[in-house]
């Protein structure tokens, strides 16, 4: 992992999301499939959950991540959903390139990844519930 894409908070060092995205690139990533599993609700405590499904040239790999207003940075709660989805992308991504770090993204609270959130590019017809990226080549 390059150096660039490593973060050290509270004298741990973490792997930035953008680092593992490029990393898979890199070693053959074939696509990212993610899929809303809990939409966050007052029943459930506004937890959001996610899996993400990641296949390379070395096979396929999942992640669930969670997010919730109790887990991120106040200015991330209202984007819970797109948290728990990068969450998700990032354990899959880490288990799929072999990086036990943690994720700066899967920190949670007002010292964690709290300022990275994806954009979103959702066309009107997409379903909510699932979201799929992938990169052929």
């Amino acid at each position: 992992m390059r150096e660039e894409y490593m973060i050290e908070r509270q004298g741990k060092r973490f792997v930035l999301y953008a680092g593992l995205l490029e990393e898979a690139h890199s070693r053959g990533l074939r696509s990212i499939e993610t899929e809303l599993l809990q939409v966050p609700d007052p029943g459930n405590g506004e937890v959001a959950i996610v899996k993400a499904v990641v296949r390379t040239e070395d096979g396929k790999f999942t992640g669930i991540g969670d997010a919730s207003p109790e887990n991120v940075n106040r200015n991330i709660a209202p984007h819970v959903i797109r948290m728990a989805e990068t969450r998700a992308k990032a354990r899959a991504l880490r288990d799929a390139i072999n990086v036990g770090v943690t994720a700066f993204e899967e920190l949670g609270g007002e010292d964690g990844a709290a300022e990275v959130v994806e954009p979103t590019q959702a066309s009107s017809d997409e379903r909510p519930a699932a979201r799929v990226q992938e990169n052929r080549g």
